[in-house]
């Protein structure tokens, strides 16, 4: 008995090697799986494992990293990477990474111009509108962020040819809590200076929630203007709505996106929005054809109403 467990044991090392080397490939097989196919949540847990497996493996802790980078936990990333660089401090992409961060977490500012227009039906919708915007935006950690805009609008209805001008501010906070929760929330002033116009508040709040790769669930409120025409700017015409919405990558090419939106509008109509499409992507990264199919249902409860004084529109509810 002593000698046939000598002998096993002499077995047990001499494929212990062997053995440790097709774990390792295992295993690192399964969390660059993961990653390719987006499920990175998967990916986070199996890459753990295997780093506490092959501590020194120095391809699977950039990885790791890289992983951690994909679902905003760049506190933890910046971590992984100086571990890298204890073991090989001339490791050129973790170098150039904690670069990139240490960018990221300056303060910067950001300026943007938007452009909107329709030609529509009648008077239903015939403006166009421009907005500036100038962000001082402050990292409050790797993962945290707030700021203020600074917004100019020129909104230009056809009805009259007028350009009504406003300014105002919005400040905002959000960032990545874990790997399953991130959000943000906003308010935005706007006082036009045309003194008959009444200033306005927008703002939103939203959550999302990745439901362990398999989807990721959001929701939230939105407060916004509805400006269309004259008579939009001239109403304050607002809608407060609340919304769900999901998203789940089926594959790594097929990915499928769903909302609900349940609207309250502030001259007592209401009204819902449904939107759902399918996206396939034909080819990989980094040159992607994408086709997708999409399709939205809206409905309001009460119609528009159109008040002449005789052939001259004169006011739309």
């Amino acid at each position: 008995p002593d000698n046939q467990r000598i002998q096993v044991e002499k077995v047990v090392i001499e494929l212990l090697p062997a053995d440790r080397i097709q774990k390792d490939a295992l295993l690192e097989n399964r969390s660059k799986s993961f990653a390719l196919h987006k499920k990175f949540v998967h990916a986070l847990e199996s890459y753990e494992g295997l780093t506490d497996f092959s501590p020194g493996n120095q391809e699977t802790i950039f990885d790791y990293a890289q992983t951690e980078c994909a679902l905003g936990l760049c506190e933890r990333e910046a971590k992984t990477y100086n571990t890298l660089l204890n073991i090989d401090p001339l490791h050129s992409l973790a170098g150039l990474a904690l670069e990139r961060q240490k960018i990221r977490k300056n303060f910067f500012l950001q300026f943007n111009y938007n452009y909107w227009m329709e030609d529509g039906r009648g008077e239903l919708s015939r403006i166009s509108r421009n907005r500036f915007d100038l962000t001082f935006n402050v990292p409050l950690s790797c993962q945290y962020y707030a700021g203020i805009t600074g917004h100019r609008w020129l909104e230009n209805p056809w009805y009259n040819h007028k350009t009504y001008a406003a300014d105002g501010y919005s400040i905002f906070f959000g960032g990545t809590v874990n790997p399953f929760v991130k959000g943000e929330v906003k308010w935005t002033y706007k006082k036009y200076n045309d003194s008959e116009m009444s200033p306005r508040n927008t703002g939103h709040a939203f959550l999302w929630f990745n439901l362990k790769d398999y989807a990721h669930l959001g929701g939230g409120y939105e407060k916004t203007d509805e400006i269309y025409n004259y008579f939009d700017i001239n109403q304050g015409t607002q809608s407060d709505s609340w919304w769900i919405g999901g998203r789940s990558d089926i594959t790594r090419k097929l990915e499928i996106n769903a909302k609900a939106r349940f609207i309250n509008y502030n001259d007592s109509n209401s009204g819902q929005h449904y939107q759902l499409s399918a996206g396939y992507a034909a080819t990989d990264h980094p040159k992607i054809f994408k086709v997708t199919l999409s399709g939205e249902y809206r409905d309001t409860k009460k119609d528009n109403i159109f008040i002449y004084s005789g052939n001259t529109l004169i006011n739309i509810i």
